[in-house]
């Protein structure tokens, strides 16, 4: 304990030497405790050592399996290297089922989740992640928007992504503008072009409403297409 709560004095220091040198002591003495071996992790991340932080956060899952810093640290690290996202995601959903308030506080790190994952592992873990917290209209719309509008066509799913949107507006109660502007989006896809217009104007009413000019500037964009007839695809991540 002594040798572990001066290597977090250390690293609240920022003196990264030091702090490892009593983390790697702490865990000689005990080799299960789980924030050291957590702690250890997040140096070797400062020092660009992904594999040594990987292996430090899986040692501190194996010490503690409801640790849920370290599941959140490891699944940032697989998304972030494209390493096994499936397992990304069940790092997230095992972290969420031991506390469930992790939902909001790490909720871009699930979107980022949806977004990267292929159309089956995104429905999979939208689903479960679901059965913990219910009313999670966000990840809803990010699954649905991701179904309408992703570049590759393999990726898009049309018919699902307007049950989803239609879902994720009525946990919103229309009133938000990002979820109805997936709705719109949804309509383009499905080529119902009369309600991808009508709903688009919804979405930059609120948008304008809200003070939100950067989405509300999207949506003009999207709904010239609409009117055009046309879908909105998104454009291509850049290559790394």
């Amino acid at each position: 304990m002594a040798a572990h709560n001066l290597a977090v004095l250390h690293m609240e220091r920022h003196e990264l030497f030091a702090a490892e040198r009593y983390f790697l002591q702490a865990v000689k003495i005990r080799p299960d405790h789980a924030r050291a071996l957590n702690n250890l992790g997040l140096i070797s991340l400062a020092k660009r050592d992904l594999p040594g932080a990987i292996r430090h956060f899986e040692s501190a899952i194996q010490s503690d399996s409801d640790f849920i810093g370290a599941r959140i640290n490891l699944c940032r690290i697989l998304l972030l290297t494209e390493g096994d996202l499936e397992q990304a995601q069940e790092h997230y959903l095992r972290a969420l089922g031991v506390d469930a308030s992790v939902a909001g506080a790490q909720e871009q790190l699930a979107l980022d989740l949806v977004r990267a994952a292929d159309r089956d592992t995104a429905q999979r873990f939208v689903q479960e992640a679901l059965k913990v917290r219910p009313q999670w209209t966000m990840l809803v719309n990010e699954l649905a928007w991701s179904l309408a509008t992703h570049p590759s066509a393999e990726r898009r799913d049309p018919a699902r992504a307007l049950e989803l949107a239609q879902q994720a507006v009525a946990m919103s109660d229309e009133r938000n503008a990002k979820v109805l502007d997936t709705l719109a989006a949804a309509y383009a896809a499905n080529n119902d072009t009369t309600q991808a217009v009508d709903t688009a104007q919804q979405a930059l009413r609120r948008a304008r409403q809200t003070g939100n000019a950067d989405l509300a500037g999207a949506i003009e964009s999207r709904l010239k297409l609409y009117r055009q007839g046309e879908a909105y695809i998104a454009a291509p991540e850049p290559a790394n």
